[in-house]
């Protein structure tokens, strides 16, 4: 996978959230990057997209939980096949829109590895 995001300091905790649902979770591309996503940054949670019997869970066990509306920025990612197809996605976040482009090989031979 390759998958990245603008947010600051948001990245690094919404792109690993996002490798975990991939890895972990077997999500699709497009569902692991329109997943959910949490944020502690101090005593507070935030918290984007969960359902309300999690976050009342989580406030049972004494968590103070702040609903958001968006964490971080939008996040694209390509996911590469074990065949070499490669699938793209955007997620809702942001206005991107995943592409493929192509014009041939440079030479004869040559292919794209992973």
């Amino acid at each position: 996978f390759a998958l990245g995001l603008p947010g600051g300091l948001r990245i690094f905790p919404s792109a690993f959230q996002a490798l975990v649902n991939l890895i972990d979770h077997g999500m699709d591309v497009q569902s692991a990057v329109e997943a959910p996503r949490i944020w502690t940054e101090g005593g507070v949670l935030e918290m984007e997209g969960f359902a309300d019997s999690v976050c009342a869970e989580l406030r049972a066990r004494g968590h103070q939980i702040q609903p958001m509306p968006r964490i971080a920025g939008g996040m694209s990612a390509i996911g590469f096949g074990a065949d070499g197809v490669m699938t793209g996605a955007a997620c809702w976040r942001a206005d991107g829109t995943p592409v493929g482009v192509s014009g041939g090989l440079a030479k004869a031979g040559v292919k794209f590895s992973i």
